[in-house]
């Protein structure tokens, strides 16, 4: 079986598949095999590492920024396979999200800090959004932190942050804007 990814970029997709089946049967947690909610990071991260120490995380990412460089019919595969076999969905704000953002408009600095500590799972992120009538505009977010003593109390409305709990770092959405 191949373990450099130009070998497996270059098998033919019912060899990929086959590979990709395999790997995932002898590596994934069997504990958290069709679960019937969305894990937490202490439940998830075995997975995540595995997948990351293995190079799979970022299927979808440029291989010079860590990722796999798949073309979309091998993507699907390794999603189809992923589903087939039951496996969980990973904490992946910052591979699915921030990391493609990050790529195609961050500074260099930006992607030397941020993209390695998410494939090595060291940043986790969620991503946020802030309250009604704002709804991901930072601009109109309404926010009033009030003196309480030696603390501060914030008062604001927010409407949800995906998985917050888990994740050592928050990424808002740009505000839609009209064209």
């Amino acid at each position: 079986m191949p373990t450099d990814l130009d070998a497996l970029l270059a098998m033919e997709d019912t060899a990929f598949r086959r590979h990709v089946r395999e790997w995932i049967e002898a590596n994934y947690p069997l504990e958290t095999r069709f679960t019937t909610r969305r894990l937490h990071w202490p439940e998830n991260r075995a997975w995540y590492l595995a997948l990351s120490k293995q190079g799979w995380l970022a299927p979808n990412w440029p291989r010079e920024h860590g990722g796999m460089g798949l073309g979309a019919s091998k993507q699907l595969i390794m999603l189809e396979e992923m589903e087939r076999f039951g496996a969980a969905r990973v904490s992946d704000m910052g591979v699915a999200m921030l990391g493609p953002m990050l790529i195609k408009h961050g500074s260099e600095a930006q992607k030397c800090h941020f993209l390695p500590r998410i494939l090595a799972g060291k940043d986790i992120w969620c991503q946020g959004y802030s309250e009604p009538g704002a709804g991901s505009d930072l601009a109109s977010v309404r926010l009033e932190a009030i003196a309480d003593g030696d603390d501060w109390v914030l008062n604001g409305q927010k409407t949800w942050i995906t998985l917050a709990n888990d994740a050592n770092w928050i990424s808002f959405s740009p505000a839609p804007t009209r064209r």
